[in-house]
This record gives structure tokens, C-alpha cells and sequence, in this order.
């Protein structure tokens, strides 16, 4: 079952029930209930946790706060957002990255992890080096206690007068309250940021040089590190070309998009080869427009964009699906086939809807990858990927996203959301064109 455990997957329980409240009156009213009853809850964002947090007890009820994921507030010129509990962490910085700021705590499944989990859990992140953890970015809360009354703790302000209740509820692990609605704190995205990469001979090398740097005053917004079996396994996959005898190498590679399963998806193929995979949206980079009417020139744009924003080298794709009997639609259009804003479900029923009547179902799903090395690089690297199946009325499988749950693969005769991500990452036209792109890196290395 789903809501068994979060990701600590080894300890489970079965709960007796699971409630998805709307807003903070439905969660005091089903808080009140267990507090009548004698019955334990446990409140739950998307169970990304690793320390068993969401784990119900036996017969309990879980709290599911995955519908409360809306963000109430937006002020920039305060500095202040404020979200209800289900809203995922990197939606944060998305909301406020055309302003020019950013969410600065950054767990690892940030496309996917909620606010409220990561203040029960006080999340941090790679940027918390240097902006410190959940509990510095959070200024208020509204709290349903555990007999189900609420309170609100904190303000707007950083620092209010009193004591601090908000450190002393922000990583309890939902012991004390279930927050509701949250106030964070937005940072100012830098004007420019850069990346550096550095070989060292011993991993005890390169940790003396993290001390160096910050005894010399200097806070770079993260520092992480590849130990020797990593760059080997590097090496031997891409030939990216560290320094010989390197124990440990810095890297990073922006991702042009904020796709969270585009995200999810590229990290899980290339993290293993050596490559720090960073949203553009976690750099404060605002989205690229996509004027073109081919993949390959929208691909090429959103990757100089990043790249110019960030300093890094950047790769960006341009996906959708392309359905024969429609002459190739939706084609650059797949993500808002529907129009604005964007939605997978408005998608799929246009789709469907487009389809009606029509016996030809063949379609295919491309993709193109354009990585640059830098913003002028006149000779990108270039890749493409098609997987070839047709369009159901009826979606299937609960996996994937975009058009997964019409697209039924054309040899095995299941849906993109009912393949094992393994198999999917096989056949899909992402996979293909990424393996595609890491055979053009080992090429251009080895020549």
C-alpha cells in the first residue's frame, strides 16, 4: 500500500484509515475525532522522508495532506511566500524565480518533497551551506495541535519577540501539531553564479581545501564532492576527462527545465555516471521562452538560456508526443495542448477528445537533447530519441506523467505509467536519446 510507509520502505504498518483533508477546519475535524476516539494519526506529505516520519501506526489513520498544495500568498517585496503544507518544495522557488529570488532549502527530492514534511523533518540541502536549514526560512505556521484546536505561531517577521515555539515545532516530526499553512522566508537569487571544478589526490585533500575556503571567509553556496570510485566509474562510462589521479572532483550540469519527472528521470540515468543535476529553478533561472515550431530550435534556446544564466554547461530537450492522424499534433505544443496554464490532465482529455471517432492511433513520443558547454558553444552536442506506440481512451497506470497514462507502448502493450520505470527507461525516447548523448561524449573525448 502506498501510505504503509515513506521511504524508509523496510518499516511498514497498515494503517486502518487514510483521510486527504482540503483545508485546516477538515484536519482539526479529523484530529478531533482520533483525540475523541483514542485513535493515533499521523500526518503525510508525498513520503519522500528517509527517517520513517510518515510510518502509521497499526489501525491508525493517516493524514494525507497532499490536497492542501496551494500557494496562498505571493510578496516579493516582503521577501514572504505563503503555502499550505502540500505544496512541493522546488514549486517554491518557481513561484518567485521571475521575481529573482528563490527557496533556498534544497533536499535532494525537492521536485517532489512537501513544505510540510520538510517541517516536520527540518529539511536541508546542498544550499543550506550557506542559508541554513528549514527552520531559518520558516516565520510562521498555523498548527492543529493534537486535540484539534489550531494556533498561529510566529509572524512574517524573521525574528518576533518571545519564545521560539517555531524551532521547537519545525523537526518534531509531526509530533507536536500539523501545520496547515506556512510562511516562508525568499533569499535573493545571486546575479551570477559559477562553478568550479577541482581535482585533489585524496578525499582528505579536498575536504582540507572546504576548510581552507571557509576560513578564508569565503561561503560559496555548495560545495559537494565525487570520491575516487566515482570518477573511475566516470571515466570509464563518458571519459569526461577529470584530472589523472584525481580523489575527489566538484561537477555540476544545469538541467533546463522544472519538469519534476523530467528531473527525476535525468538524475536517475546520469547521477550514477558522475553528473550533479541541478534544476534551472534551484539557480533562480526563470523558464525560456519556446517560439520555435521545431523540438531542436526550442531545445537549443532553453539550453543557451540556462547556460547564459547560470555560467554552467547546460542541457535542455524538447519532448512531446506526435500523433499520425493529427499530422503530427501536438507535436512543441504536447505541453499545452490545452492551453494555459499547463495540465497533464486538460491534455490527455484534449487529446482523447481530438481522437474520437478516428481508428488511427499510431503515435510517437520524441525527444531531442541539446547540451551546451558554454553559452556560444557553436557545436553543440545533439540527440534524439522516438518511441513508437499509440493512443487509449483510457488511461492505465499510476507512473510517469505528460501523456503516459494514453500512451500504450507498441510491443509490450502497456501504458508509459504501467512499465517499470527500468523498462521505461529502456524504451522511452528520453532514455534513448540519453544514451544516445552519453555515446556522443565518449566519442568526443575519445577523439
Amino acid at each position: 500500500m502506498t501510505y504503509e510507509s515513506d521511504a524508509l520502505v523496510h518499516l511498514r504498518a497498515i494503517p486502518g484509515a487514510v483521510v486527504l483533508p482540503q483545508n485546516t477546519e477538515e484536519v482539526q475535524a479529523v484530529v478531533r475525532l482520533c483525540y475523541r476516539e483514542g485513535v493515533p494519526f499521523v500526518a503525510r506529505g508525498h513520503g519522500t522522508g528517509l527517517s520513517g516520519g510518515a510510518t502509521p501506526t497499526a489501525g491508525g489513520v493517516v493524514v494525507s495532506l497532499a490536497r492542501m498544495d496551494r500557494i496562498l500568498q505571493v510578496d516579493p517585496e516582503g521577501q514572504r511566500v505563503v503555502v499550505e503544507p502540500g505544496v512541493a518544495n522546488l514549486d517554491v522557488t518557481r513561484a518567485v524565480a521571475a521575481d529573482g529570488f528563490f527557496y533556498a532549502p534544497d533536499p535532494s527530492s525537492q521536485q517532489v518533497c512537501t513544505i510540510g514534511g520538510n517541517v516536520a523533518e527540518n529539511s536541508g540541502g546542498a544550499h543550506c551551506f550557506k542559508h541554513g536549514f528549514t527552520v531559518h526560512h520558516v516565520t510562521g505556521l498555523t498548527l492543529v495541535l493534537p486535540d484539534g484546536d489550531a494556533v498561529e505561531l510566529g509572524s512574517a517577521a524573521l525574528d518576533p519577540d518571545g519564545p521560539d515555539l517555531l524551532g521547537l515545532v519545525v523537526g518534531s516530526e509531526g509530533t507536536l501539531g500539523i501545520a496547515t499553512r506556512i510562511t516562508l522566508r525568499i533569499v535573493r537569487s545571486p546575479e551570477v553564479v559559477r562553478t568550479l571544478l577541482a581535482g585533489f589526490e585524496t578525499t582528505d585533500a579536498a575536504g582540507a581545501a572546504v576548510s581552507g575556503i571557509v576560513a578564508a571567509g569565503i561561503l560559496p553556496s555548495a560545495l559537494e564532492m565525487m570520491d575516487r570510485l566515482t570518477i573511475e566509474a566516470a571515466e570509464r562510462a563518458v571519459a569526461p576527462g577529470y584530472p589523472a589521479g584525481a580523489g575527489a572532483v566538484i561537477d555540476r550540469l544545469v538541467l533546463a527545465s522544472n519538469n519534476a519527472g523530467k528531473l527525476r528521470e535525468f538524475r536517475r540515468l546520469l547521477e550514477p555516471l558522475g553528473y550533479d543535476v541541478v534544476p534551472q529553478a534551484e539557480l533562480g533561472i526563470a523558464e525560456a521562452d519556446e517560439p520555435h515550431v521545431t523540438f531542436i530550435e526550442n531545445a537549443l534556446a532553453k539550453a543557451r538560456h540556462a547556460s547564459t544564466h547560470s555560467g554552467l554547461p547546460a542541457l535542455a530537450d524538447d519532448s512531446g508526443i506526435c500523433v499520425d492522424a493529427l499530422g503530427g499534433a501536438p507535436g512543441v505544443l504536447s505541453a499545452r495542448y490545452a492551453g494555459e496554464p499547463k495540465s497533464d490532465a486538460r491534455n490527455n482529455e484534449a487529446l482523447v477528445s481530438a481522437l474520437q471517432g478516428v481508428a488511427d492511433r499510431r503515435a510517437h513520443y520524441y525527444c531531442v537533447l541539446v547540451l551546451v558547454r558554454h553559452t556560444r558553444d557553436p557545436q553543440p552536442i545533439v540527440a534524439e530519441g522516438i518511441w513508437h506506440g499509440t493512443v487509449v481512451d483510457t488511461p492505465r497506470g499510476s507512473g510517469g506523467f505528460g501523456y503516459d497514462p494514453h500512451f500504450e507502448d507498441r510491443d509490450s502493450r502497456l501504458t508509459g505509467a504501467e512499465l517499470p520505470l527500468a523498462r521505461k527507461n529502456e524504451l522511452s525516447h528520453r532514455g534513448q536519446a540519453l544514451r544516445a548523448l552519453i555515446a556522443r561524449l565518449g566519442e568526443e573525448r575519445a577523439a
